[in-house]
């Protein structure tokens, strides 16, 4: 490695490490004075309000790492354009593509790496997070209830439950599927409208169910009501039931689609998430692409400037990102596409502008 690149890689990461500790130290900050109030009123220990946050800043470096990239870039970068530096390395013979090229290798490493912290670390700290949550604020309340695409297998009588929507206030769910699965075959399957708790057991409302009699032949009836013993979980079961996706490795999120899928659920919105454990980390490469060759520009290096065109591009990138999450979710996108639709838009844009830098 050069001696330029070093100095362009240690001015660049530096700027990286103090923008990175100052914006974990603001959203902490933030985040404890919006939630005072609460963990006053559970009367939470210090000790472990310490925890709580120990375990969120690995969750939150995860999020405000390409926003921290591109400010550092733009200020890194700019500083050696408002200094001549860029002009002198021109001089030189060297191209500004050439010149960036060390950030771009090290934003690509970085974007890989972020791979593995959120397979490895990110899931177990977020784990941690999510039961203090509960154990100490109520969380497992309604409130914070998972009320749609809610899909487990119950332990006790080895059927699998899905359910479209739930609502803890009612008890009552809506679109239920629930199947009695041996060895990859269906043996039974109830459809029902709405699933309603009432007098210490489920009732299904409006629905079909399907036994079967003989070789690949069923036993076909509709049903107004029907009550259902064979199911052992309670109301306030349901709090439990799913995990969130931040919970669950890319692994654990992938077979948890893949059992969905084979049991006739529809696992698209598990899979806008799942696509997301791998495009989310490569944004800090891509923001990178998009914000160096900015910062080359001397007429646009100031400090106050970076800093105004790093909330501007970021407003628009995480706008991007939560509108292609949307899109997926509801079904206008494939998630594959709607995980990537911000990457590939700032991918074209920062694209376009190395390509024009002068």
């Amino acid at each position: 490695m050069k001696i330029l690149d070093k100095y362009l890689l240690q001015t660049f990461v530096s700027t990286l490490l103090f923008t990175l500790f100052a914006f974990i130290c603001i959203f902490v900050i933030v985040d404890l004075v919006d939630r005072l109030r609460e963990f006053l009123n559970h009367e939470v220990p210090r000790s472990i309000i310490l925890n709580y946050y120990l375990f969120y800043v690995p969750y939150i470096i995860t999020l405000i790492l390409p926003i921290t990239i591109l400010l550092s870039a733009l200020l890194s970068v700019g500083k050696l354009a408002r200094f001549n530096e860029v002009t002198a390395m021109k001089s030189a013979g060297l191209s500004i593509k050439r010149i960036l090229l060390p950030l771009f290798l090290f934003g690509f490493l970085l974007s890989i790496f972020m791979i593995y912290f959120g397979e490895r670390v990110v899931p177990f700290t977020n784990q941690r997070m999510f039961n203090i949550e509960r154990e100490n604020l109520g969380k497992h309340t309604h409130l914070e209830m998972r009320r749609n695409n809610i899909y487990f297998r119950d332990p006790k009588f080895q059927h699998w439950i899905f359910i479209n929507h739930y609502d803890p206030r009612l008890h009552k769910a809506n679109r239920v599927s629930i199947q009695e699965i041996n060895n990859n075959r269906l043996l039974s399957r109830i459809d029902a409208q709405q699933m309603i708790w009432k007098d210490s057991s489920w009732v299904f409302i409006n629905g079909t169910e399907r036994k079967l009699v003989a070789k690949n032949e069923f036993d076909y009836e509709k049903f107004d009501s029907l009550r259902y013993s064979q199911i052992s979980f309670l109301p306030e079961d349901f709090a439990k039931v799913q995990k969130k996706h931040e919970e669950m490795t890319y692994a654990e999120l992938k077979k948890f689609i893949e059992e969905v899928a084979q049991n006739g659920g529809e696992p698209q919105t598990w899979l806008v998430d799942l696509y997301l454990k791998i495009s989310f980390p490569f944004a800090n490469f891509i923001i990178l692409l998009f914000g160096a060759p900015l910062a080359a520009n001397k007429n646009r290096s100031g400090k106050a400037l970076g800093f105004g065109i790093s909330l501007f591009v970021a407003f628009f990138f995480f706008g991007f990102v939560k509108t292609g999450q949307t899109l997926g979710h509801n079904g206008v996108l494939p998630p594959l596409i709607a995980a990537w639709l911000g990457n590939f838009v700032f991918l074209v844009a920062g694209s376009i502008i190395l390509v024009k830098v002068k």
